[in-house]
């Protein structure tokens, strides 16, 4: 069962996040944070396999926190989401580490696929292109409630 963790500074962001991977039954939520000073502190008790982080967050932004956070969980995938259209912000985001972005405002579609194909992404890392498809059919049928 895979394991999330949320930051961005707006609070409802959070919120429909958690509402998506409840409701779609695509793991269980370990943490959240409203800015990323707060979410670097939690990272290492909380071990997520998949972070999703705002882009745009007052002191350290999305792009600063992904670069510090890889140092602490280097196994976990990234997820930036923002408003920003910007190709050159987000290009910068991708070579500070995150494997996918998604726009806002959020649509929950978009989020389900991210996050399957961020899990299938992390599978292949972790285990190798021999054991990834056994896993990965593992884990498929997993209803679990986020809270």
């Amino acid at each position: 069962m895979m394991s999330f963790y949320f930051i961005d500074d707006d609070k409802n962001i959070c919120n429909i996040l958690k509402l998506i991977i409840n409701e779609r039954g695509l793991g269980v939520c370990c943490g959240s944070a409203n800015n990323a000073a707060e979410a670097l502190e939690d990272l290492p008790s909380a071990k997520p396999d998949i972070v999703i982080v705002d882009l745009l967050m007052p002191e350290i932004d999305g792009i600063s926190f992904v670069k510090q956070a890889r140092k602490i969980v280097p196994d976990a995938s990234y997820i930036m989401l923002s408003q920003v259209s910007s190709k050159d912000m987000i290009a910068s985001a991708y070579e500070a580490g995150i494997e996918f972005f998604i726009q806002k405002p959020i649509n929950s579609v978009e989020v389900e696929v991210v996050i399957q194909k961020s899990f299938r992404w992390l599978i292949y890392e972790t285990n190798g292109p021999q054991n990834a498809k056994h896993i990965y059919g593992r884990y498929q049928s997993c209803n679990c409630d986020c809270t």
